[in-house]
This record gives C-alpha cells, structure tokens and sequence, in this order.
C-alpha cells in the first residue's frame, strides 16, 4: 500500500480508502432506495478487518449511511485503534415524502456531528464534512460557523464538504478557510472536475477524495445494461432515472477494447486512472466483500498502467 499526505490536514492516507456506504445495509426511505442492499455484519467485520490488515487506514462514512449504521460498525470494529482515520459526512435527513432532504443549519449539524462522533466511539471526528454544498451565503454562514464550532470544542478535528458532481459549487466554496477537505465524484468517466476546480484545489492546498471512481460499479464486470438489480439497490432506481446511467455503460464498452490492447484489468484501470492525477490523497470505492478489498489492492498495484494507455482512453472518449 503507498500513502500520501491529504492537503493541509498533514494527515498520511492510504492511497486506496474504503467508502462505507454499501456496507450500512439495507435502507429504505418513504419506498425509496437509498443503499446497496443487504450486508450481514459479519461480512463488514471481514471487511474492514481484510482492509486494515492489507493496509488500508483511511474510511469514509456518513452519519446517512444505514442511518448510522456504518459509523456503529466502524466505532465498534476501531474503537481501540487509533492509526485510522475516518471521515463522516452530515446534512441529509430522511425526508417521508422525498427521501432525503438537505439540512445544513447549524443546530443540525452540531448535533448531527456530536451524534456520529458516539457511533464511531472515537475521542474525535478526524474529518467532518458537509454532505453537501450550500445553496447560498446564509446557508455557508450556518454551516461554517457550526464547523468552527465543532473544532473549538474539539469534537472534529478536520472540516470540509462534499460537492459530488457538483462541480461549480466547489469552485465558490472551496477559498474558505473551514475547507480543508474536499470530496468529489471524479473516473474516467467523469472528469469536469480537471480544470478550474482542479486549480482552485492546487491553490488552496486543500486535500482530495475521490469518490465514485467506479462511477457506481460501471467501471467493473459486475455491472451491465442486463442486470437487474434488487429493490432494495439504489441504483435499480438510477438505472430507470438518471440517462447518463445507460450513457456510461456504452461509454465503458469503448474504454474496455482498449484495455484488450494493454492486457489491464478494467477495475484496477478505473482506479490507478484517478490516482495518476496527484493532487487527489485517495480514492474510495465502495467495497461490500473481501473479494471486493483484495481484488482492488491487486489491481491497484499488480498491474502496469502507463501514461501512453491513460492517454488513449482520454482520446478514445
């Protein structure tokens, strides 16, 4: 495992990280989706245990995920161990009518914060973010002011916000002083992020977490335009809904004759793809097995990429 240091956090990170969200299990919200489906804790024990043992020591969560379910296994499964480093995120809440909603007041996150700092039974939140960007400057002001808060008393010790794909939302917020962390959607797939955002981040010596380098599994074998997933998956939801689902999955069909030509895998491909840029400290797939953390490490690090193949993706896109 190779590590690197996360923006001005000083904090060392594994190069691969583990998103916690399908390991919360299943969730649902007024009959919406909102997880990967069904994980026994034993299977989450197994896999943070193979993580940890492989040399993984930073995991992302959110106090959203299994409505806390991810943090608990955490707290319980590292409560000893302090050379982890866990994120969490706070600002959705279950919605009856929608699902989720946003809520980024500061007595929310105060309390949403003090909240996942006792599922994960740590003596502090190493990084906390925003789940999601403000919508405006009264909405930052809440928002800034609870994070400023939470570091005074000492119950975070790193802040920051989670734009996803919303790109130009990190661009407005990311000059602030409480950004010290920023997570983002960025693969092959998805690279809107490479230029002004790219240069803002590099200004700012603000620390990088890539999120959905698998772009929600299309970036492996194990999804195609015939599966059909579960109910209880959310992204049997994104696959009726959300056009660039079915765009992408066309888009990986081109990416994987290349990939023929170089005799690489296409997980490890998608993920060595976005730690070729090293302004990014980590990148976090979702991982829901022990085959899922040993076939990315491999990958990751058993495999010649080369500039010359990353090139010819870009151009073949």
């Amino acid at each position: 495992m190779e590590y690197r240091i996360l923006g001005k956090t000083g904090l060392r990170v594994s190069e691969l990280g583990i998103g916690t969200w399908p390991i919360g299990g299943t969730l649902r919200v007024a009959d919406k989706p909102f997880s990967y489906g069904d994980v026994p804790k034993k299977t989450a024990f197994d896999v943070l245990d193979i993580a940890y043992e492989m040399g993984i020591n930073f995991f992302d969560t959110a106090d959203f995920y299994g409505l806390g379910r991810s943090e608990y296994l955490l707290g319980e499964k590292f409560y000893n161990i302090d050379n982890v480093i866990i994120l969490t995120k706070a600002g959705y809440v279950p919605d009856g009518e929608y699902g989720s909603k946003i809520d980024l007041s500061y007595y929310h996150i105060m309390a949403a914060a003090k909240r996942s700092l006792e599922r994960l039974n740590r003596k502090y939140i190493d990084i906390f973010l925003l789940h999601a960007p403000p919508e405006n400057l009264e909405q930052w002001k809440e928002a800034s002011e609870a994070l400023r808060d939470l570091k005074y008393r000492g119950i975070i010790k790193h802040s920051g916000i989670s734009i996803g794909a919303n790109f130009k939302r990190g661009i407005e917020w990311i000059k602030y002083p409480e950004i010290e962390v920023i997570e983002i959607f960025y693969n092959i797939l998805l690279r809107d992020y490479e230029t002004e955002l790219l240069n803002k981040i590099r200004e700012n010596n603000v620390g990088v977490v890539a999120a959905s380098p698998l772009s929600r599994g299309i970036l492996s074998e194990t999804v195609s335009s015939q599966r059909v997933f579960d109910d209880s998956d959310v992204r049997n939801r994104w696959i009726k809904s959300d056009s660039t689902f079915s765009l992408f999955l066309e888009r990986r069909e081109k990416i994987k004759k290349v990939l023929l030509k170089y005799k690489v895998p296409l997980t490890g491909t998608a993920l060595a793809f976005v730690l070729r840029e090293k302004t990014i400290s980590t990148v976090i797939p979702g991982m829901k097995s022990i085959q899922n953390v040993k076939q990315n490490v491999k990958e990751v690090y058993d495999y010649r990429y080369s500039k010359e193949l990353f090139e010819e993706l870009i151009r073949n896109l």
